[in-house]
């Protein structure tokens, strides 16, 4: 489920004026609370109308699995894939009550029933590659890059960003650093025309840690500083995005520019507080920056939350034995004992 841009706020507004002039509908109330949900992210409101909307459609699939979208986002995930599973049964064919509900389970690191889910969603959905992508991501996250990159194998990155991003992590892993530099900048050249300004910029700051990585300091920096210049240009012109202030955190963390990285993990670990799908996943963030910069004390605590939490993509300890970016504290005991450890369920 990809989430409305803040400028979607006032057309949904409007949208929602109609089917609330009828609001014993039940279609009225499940309007609202996903509005509430979506665009607000007040997820108390949007319980209270989509519970509106189970007592006039109690069959509604759509419902129930919203519903437990916004369990999820208050981080109730039991509760949340209960709910999924309950609009299985009356929506079956819905690709996106499966594929959520994978995400659920991958978020607790039951690995196996999410590629169980997985596998559902494909099976409605086969030549969905972004499915495919995911279900690759969890081999990597179990530490199984073999089964990850047979998944991918004969795919070709550029037709998706999760399919890309997973592609070159897997790569990273493998520390074939100029495969992914190739890779990269392969998908770059082809997405030209299709790539939206911010993701231009976070695309060069990408490739720019990579070439890093890979041994081309010189390149690397100058695409990392062209892409922080491009990156504050969106701030100072009003673009307050969460993937905007990501991006200024991990290229800020690669140019070892500790302001950059202070100041915008400050404001992504406040805007995030609410939503327990996806404020652990700052803390990771928080933890890899850190990091980079080869601060254990600041780095360590950050990933001892992370690994202790349920999230969106949860870190593992196989995910952070397989990644460079941990190898600036890798030699530090708390580290060593830390990733040694079996995360919270």
């Amino acid at each position: 489920v990809v989430e409305p841009a803040a400028d979607a706020l006032q057309v949904d507004a409007l949208v929602l004026a109609e089917p609330l002039d009828q609001p014993e509908l039940g279609d009225a109330h499940s309007a609202l609370g996903l509005f509430y949900y979506f665009c607000l992210q007040d997820f108390e409101r949007a319980l209270v109308e989509l519970e509106e909307a189970r007592k006039r459609s109690p069959n509604d699939g759509n419902v129930i699995f919203y519903t437990g979208l916004v369990k999820r986002r208050q981080g109730k995930l039991k509760e949340a894939i209960e709910l999924q599973k309950r609009a299985t049964v009356f929506d079956p064919r819905n690709p996106e009550i499966w594929v959520n509900l994978a995400r659920s389970y991958r978020g607790q690191r039951d690995f196996q029933r999410a590629r169980e889910m997985f596998d559902r969603a494909l099976a409605v959905a086969p030549d969905e590659i972004q499915f495919i992508a995911e279900k690759a991501e969890t081999y990597r996250a179990d530490g199984d890059l073999d089964a990850a990159e047979n998944l991918l194998r004969g795919k070709d990155p550029a037709t998706n960003p999760v399919l890309l991003g997973e592609t070159i992590t897997c790569l990273v892993s493998r520390r074939r650093f100029g495969a992914a530099v190739e890779t990269l900048s392969k998908a770059m050249d082809q997405n030209t025309e299709n790539s939206t300004r911010l993701r231009v910029a976070n695309d060069k700051s990408w490739l720019g840690s990579l070439k890093i990585l890979a041994g081309q300091q010189s390149e690397g920096r100058a695409l990392l500083e062209e892409a922080r210049r491009e990156l504050r240009a969106m701030r100072e012109e009003g673009e307050t995005s969460r993937f905007l202030s990501e991006a200024l955190i991990w290229t800020g963390a690669a140019l070892g520019d500790r302001e950059i990285v202070d100041r915008e993990l400050s404001a992504s670990l406040a805007r995030a507080e609410r939503d327990l799908w996806r404020a652990p996943g700052v803390k990771e963030i928080a933890g890899a920056a850190y990091s980079i910069l080869g601060d254990a004390d600041r780095a360590i605590p950050f990933l001892r939350e992370a690994l202790a939490a349920s999230y969106h993509r949860s870190i593992t300890p196989a995910m952070v034995r397989l990644d460079p970016i941990w190898d600036p504290i890798r030699n530090d005991p708390r580290f060593q004992k830390l990733i040694a450890e079996k995360p919270k369920p």
